[in-house]
């Protein structure tokens, strides 16, 4: 029964696929044209959200909510707390969680929205500002903001000019502006977005390489004048604490002067038949590529360019101070 409830688009085909692309297309021209709304009334919001020492409240109702939530979110996990308040609840007593020291971002396309007007009277009582986004600055919701973020009135993409599309579109928009913007403001680093965004694939690329080297109490350190047999005994011994078998050497003064992982090893076998009877400092290799502590991962894997399977990490005083191996970046779910 299902199946006879299906539509064959075949018919029809390239006017539906038409009337999709003239829908993106459209809305693409309308993104263009909000790049002109973007003024000195902008700059004022970003003053009053940089300098609000409450709450940042974002309000809306339906369609507008549903934005007003999106950009409530990415506000909150980019350095600028927010939340969303459902107009309709907020009529019936949410509206209490208003304090005088918080700020409001009002979203309604045509500026008359009942449910939104309804709860504002109160904040605008207690010397609460409110910011509004619409696309009609002569609306009651602009009569009632202290600054009006205007939007392009637009058609929506609707095929009937009712359903939101274009202007909601227009409005998530305008809110990420507002976020990128805030956090150029605020030098909203990627160290403090990691913070934010600790799961997931976003926290796992942000992962610094000190969360995930091989200290280098953990690894084998070698005398660069011993024969590497010696080396190779200490690689063995130290395998079973994760060294991802690498060896480091050292000089007369504790200069860390070089490393071999067991692959170099290998290699070098073919090349030395008697290698085990070589000094260290003839074969190991000089002055690795290395990384500061506090580096992100990708950047390590970025350093590495498909050449090296190590790095060494140093501190911020250039001492070496462990070693991160591309398998600590595939454990760590960095790629």
């Amino acid at each position: 029964m299902y199946k006879d409830k299906l539509i064959d688009l075949n018919y029809n085909r390239e006017e539906i696929l038409n009337i999709a692309k003239e829908a993106v297309k459209k809305e693409g021209e309308a993104v263009a044209k909000l790049v002109n709304y973007i003024d000195e009334n902008f700059l004022k919001a970003l003053e009053l959200i940089i300098n609000c020492s409450g709450k940042l409240i974002i309000t809306g109702v339906g369609k507008s909510g549903h934005i007003g939530g999106k950009i409530a979110a990415t506000l909150s996990s980019t350095g600028t707390p927010a939340f969303y308040l459902n107009p309709a609840e907020g009529v019936h007593g949410d509206i209490g969680v208003v304090m005088e020291e918080d700020l409001i971002i009002a979203i309604s396309k045509s500026g008359e929205t009942e449910e939104l007007l309804a709860i504002l009277p109160y904040p605008k009582r207690i010397g609460v500002p409110i910011i509004a986004v619409t696309e009609n600055k002569e609306s009651s919701l602009s009569k009632i903001a202290d600054i009006t973020l205007l939007i392009p009135s637009e058609c929506e993409v609707c095929p009937m000019n009712l359903a939101p599309t274009t202007s909601t579109t227009l409005t998530l928009v305008l809110g990420d502006a507002i976020a990128v913007a805030l956090m150029k403001a605020k030098n909203f680093t990627p160290e403090k977005f990691a913070i934010f965004h600790p799961a997931g694939s976003l926290g796992k690329k942000l992962k610094k390489v000190k969360d995930l080297m091989t200290d280098i109490s953990d690894l084998a350190v070698v005398d660069e004048n011993e024969i590497v047999i010696k080396a190779l005994d200490q690689m063995v011994n130290f395998s079973s604490l994760g060294s991802r078998g690498v060896c480091l050497f050292k000089d007369k003064n504790n200069n860390i002067t070089g490393i071999l992982a067991d692959g170099d090893l290998k290699r070098l076998l073919l090349k030395y038949p008697d290698l085990v009877n070589k000094r260290c400092y003839e074969i190991m290799i000089r002055e690795p590529k290395r990384i500061k502590h506090d580096s992100f991962a990708f950047e390590a894997l970025q350093k590495m360019e498909n050449k090296y399977s190590f790095l060494l990490v140093e501190d911020e005083n250039n001492n070496i101070i462990g070693v991160i191996h591309f398998h600590d970046i595939l454990k760590g779910k960095v790629i």
